[in-house]
């Protein structure tokens, strides 16, 4: 007769290889998302090469400006990327996402290629266009993986998750930045290999990144059936929500406009080179992204296991990060003379203030307002970056703007810690503004 358990060393075996699937999965959607990240963070980059462009494509420096503002357009006013992300996202259909950003990537940079040898200024609305679309497709680019992957790894690791996809898009612009040294100012080609970089990429991330379930689960959650979910139609009658926009709109936007304003640093510290400063940036961003995303994790555990989900945990992580950017203002502004130590510190401590605000906005926009509209409601809190970085830019002269900037750095510190002590300050919406609109 045979024995009743005979199956059971088949059993165990399957049962190991399915589970070495799912790990090995979940790590090759992960690095497949670094890799998006990686491709999207080449807009920094453009103050590089950006000139090379509009003298090769016949621009005046106005349209070349107009160009970098529809980049930052498309990427930080992106609503209708982050509702068609969530569509598919929530029945764990990552590639159409994929497929987006290498359309969008792949036009926009080919287009820029072909108009960089034609030399033609009357088609620079062509660029306009280009610069819209490649805005857009970063956005999809960043925002598709971290929905994707956040909770691939449990729930104890979205942060660190969030972190390592950021890092890539954090570090890109100083990789980038080097490899247009090695093509010797030839934009044109370089503009291809980043296309077909893009296109390479997107269409990996169309094969592998994938959404796991839980473990123990079969299938893909429902997230729409939580009881936690916000609408971006019921984002402004949350008191967090303005917190959280303006606490990035006066950290996060300092922080582009210190590394956009590199030129001017370099000239006022005695001939520093830019890329210098962009690259110190960058390595302290990477780090400030990485490491504070793990932190977060340990900090956001802590307090949830004491007080549930009416903490944010991480969005500590923003204190530090206001004081950082009030630093790194306050040294340039200090000194009679700024010197090479002072820029260098000022670029490190504003890369390690941007990486950590990174590390924590987004997990707290998914803590606070639920998983399923997260790409919807990550667009509309995206937007205080571009605003942020407009007022900065805009706004005022290069001095006054560093002075305004230390005091709203402190005040962003307070904001992060009004989220945290205070998630809610309002009365509780009626629950048909807090479930999600499908």
């Amino acid at each position: 007769r045979p024995l009743r358990y005979q199956h059971l060393p088949l059993l165990l075996v399957c049962t190991l290889m399915s589970r070495v699937s799912r790990k090995w999965k979940a790590v090759t959607s992960l690095a497949i998302g670094f890799l998006m990240a990686l491709c999207a963070g080449v807009v920094y980059s453009v103050a590089v090469w950006g000139d090379d462009l509009a003298r090769n494509a016949g621009w005046s420096e106005d349209s070349l400006e107009t160009c970098k503002s529809l980049l930052d357009l498309g990427l930080y006013v992106s609503v209708d990327m982050g509702v068609l992300i969530d569509v598919y996202g929530r029945g764990g259909q990552e590639w159409p996402a994929a497929l987006l950003s290498a359309l969008f990537l792949g036009l926009g940079w080919f287009l820029l290629a072909s108009l960089s040898v034609m030399s033609e200024s009357g088609l620079s609305w062509i660029g306009q266009l280009a610069f819209l679309l490649i805005g857009h497709g970063l956005f999809v680019a960043v925002v598709a993986p971290l929905r994707a992957n956040s909770s691939n790894f449990g729930s104890n690791w979205k942060g660190t998750v969030d972190g390592f996809i950021l890092g890539g898009f954090g570090v890109s612009s100083a990789i980038f930045s080097h490899i247009y040294d090695l093509y010797e100012d030839r934009i044109t080609p370089f503009l291809l290999m980043l296309g077909c970089l893009a296109i390479a990429v997107s269409g990996l991330s169309a094969c592998f990144t994938k959404r796991m379930p839980l473990p123990g689960e079969e299938t893909l959650l429902d997230e729409g059936h939580d009881s936690d979910q916000v609408s971006p139609w019921a984002l402004p009658q949350h008191s967090a929500f303005w917190r959280l926009w303006f606490l990035i709109f006066f950290s996060g936007g300092a922080n582009i406009f210190f590394v956009q304003s590199a030129k001017k640093l370099s000239s006022l510290a005695g001939g520093m080179p830019a890329s210098e400063i962009v690259t110190w940036f960058c390595l302290s961003t990477l780090v400030g992204r990485f490491g504070g995303g793990w932190v977060g994790d340990i900090i956001h555990c802590h307090f949830h296991s004491r007080f549930g989900q009416r903490r944010c945990g991480r969005i500590l992580l923003g204190v530090p990060s206001g004081l950082l950017m009030s630093l790194a203002a306050a040294l340039v502004v200090s000194a009679s003379s700024v010197s090479r130590w002072r820029v260098t510190l000022a670029a490190v401590a504003t890369g390690l203030s941007e990486g950590l605000i990174f590390a924590c906005w987004p997990g707290t926009t998914r803590d606070r307002f639920g998983a399923a509209n997260f790409g919807t409601n990550f667009s509309v809190v995206n937007t205080s970056l571009g605003v942020g970085a407009t007022f900065y830019l805009k706004a005022f002269n290069f001095e006054p703007t560093l002075y305004i900037i230390t005091v709203l750095g402190f005040v962003s510190s307070l904001l992060s810690l009004s989220v945290f002590f205070c998630p809610v300050l309002t009365m509780p919406l009626r629950s048909s503004n807090a479930i999600s609109i499908h």
